[in-house]
């Protein structure tokens, strides 16, 4: 840990640079109670002049930070705007995108991608890197683009701090693709399903990963999204994804008991199947350099080949299969997408996957030992890291909202999977489904 003192400051607080922003870590404590903290700290999470920026090969020298902290323009055809509220007005008597069409484009991941990439050249500076404030611009540019409403895309502050994982504050262009990305699926979850439209003041209860139970609160803001501040967690928004698991009303039927594993409940009589479909992913991560860093080779292989023959005896006929490089998370959830797409609701689908898995540090609360479930996949050059790995939040995702058969089976063969399909999720409700795996 490097030590970055605030010089002249009365309380001496000191920030440590860790995997967590120096900003962010500090911020929540000290904000109140160090009256030098506001001079050095802007609220919008990013350095500000007057303080030793930590810096590592690649990342932004103060100077550099202090110069791209102008306002930053939108860009909407070919034309900049300064705010929001010009875009708005540019984009009147344009159709919204519906959830149908925007599932569309995300399966065009080429387009996305281009989209980004054109954005990025004119965001970024010679250090090839965006700063949060220069994200958040390329983001909403993008979701203007694919004619989404810019007032309800969101604050995408904390899906910035997701995928910067290299914890310097600044995203390269991997890994603003795949913040731009997620961002652009959560919306896209938000468009397809229903939710509680709060205001200021109301009350309800907060789900507590912490203390394990719904505690009162209140209501202290509402951002155009939908997402809330409440009094339990100022500063901090919760995104309409994460109020289905930990907001309700007062007096609202919880989903089930905080710590309390999900009841089994009697299976639905049986009824005639129209149709068995299967993805089947596969890694044995056998080409270098990772071989030599120990990934390895698996034998994974073998294990496709068994399932595969297994799924044909049994009279299943569409089968898709990805494995090795093409184990990316793009790869996995165009596969997911494209099969779940041909499904009808009588149909059965089953997820097959046999690699590594490991664990990340929880981003949203969700998870009770304070770990996310991770299957590890690839980037598109092959390499292997956390920066590239696939979250249980956003596979369980996948499935739920991609997946249009009633009953949908997971079956994993990798370390941190036993919760990694998300079961306890409101998403799933609707569905009878099914996660069988060798590791907890």
């Amino acid at each position: 840990l490097k030590p970055i003192w605030l010089e002249d400051c009365p309380t001496q607080i000191v920030a440590t640079q860790s995997s967590v922003r120096p900003w962010q870590r500090t911020s929540a404590c000290a904000m109140d109670c160090c009256p030098c903290f506001s001079a050095f700290f802007g609220k919008e999470g990013y350095k500000v002049p007057g303080l030793p920026v930590p810096t590592k090969q690649g990342s932004r020298k103060p100077s550099e930070v202090n110069a791209a902290l102008r306002p930053c323009v939108y860009i909407y055809n070919g034309q900049r705007f300064s705010s929001k509220e010009e875009v708005l007005a540019a984009m009147a008597g344009v159709p919204r995108v519906s959830a149908q069409q925007l599932g569309r484009q995300l399966a065009s991941t080429t387009k996305v991608e281009d989209v980004i990439a054109s954005l990025f050249e004119h965001y970024s500076g010679g250090d090839r890197l965006l700063q949060l404030h220069e994200a958040t611009c390329l983001a909403l540019s993008v979701a203007a683009t694919m004619h989404i409403n810019v007032a309800a895309f969101g604050d995408i502050r904390h899906t910035f701090y997701q995928f910067d994982t290299s914890g310097d504050g600044s995203l390269d262009i991997a890994e603003t693709t795949r913040m731009v990305k997620a961002a652009l699926e959560r919306h896209h979850l938000g468009l397809s399903k229903a939710r509680d439209h709060w205001h200021v003041g109301d009350s309800g209860e907060y789900l507590s990963s912490t203390h394990k139970k719904w505690l009162p609160c209140r209501v202290l803001a509402v951002t155009g999204d939908g997402s809330v501040e409440i009094d339990l967690k100022r500063g901090a928004y919760l995104s309409t994804a994460t109020q289905l698991m930990h907001l309700r009303r007062c007096g609202t039927q919880a989903l089930h008991s905080p710590g309390v594993p999900l009841r089994l409940v009697q299976a639905p009589s049986w009824r005639p199947m129209s149709e068995k479909r299967v993805v089947i992913v596969w890694n044995d991560f056998n080409w270098q350099p990772l071989a030599s860093e120990g990934w390895g080779p698996l034998d994974t292989e073998k294990g496709a080949q068994l399932f595969r023959g297994l799924a044909q005896k049994s009279g299943v006929h569409d089968i898709t299969e990805i494995s090795r490089r093409q184990c990316t998370p793009d790869g996995i959830r165009n596969a997911i997408f494209q099969v779940g797409g041909r499904c009808g609701p009588q149909d059965v689908f089953i997820f097959y996957y046999s690699g590594h898995g490991d664990k990340l540090k929880d981003q949203d609360g969700d998870e009770d030992d304070g770990f996310d479930e991770a299957i590890c996949t690839v980037d598109a050059v092959g390499r292997c890291n956390p920066g590239t790995w696939l979250r249980d939040d956003d596979f369980s995702m996948y499935l739920a909202s991609y997946v249009k058969a009633s009953t949908v089976i997971v079956l994993m063969d990798c370390c941190h999977s036993g919760t990694i399909a998300d079961l306890g999720k409101p998403i799933w409700l609707g569905k009878a489904a099914a996660s069988i795996s060798g590791c907890r």
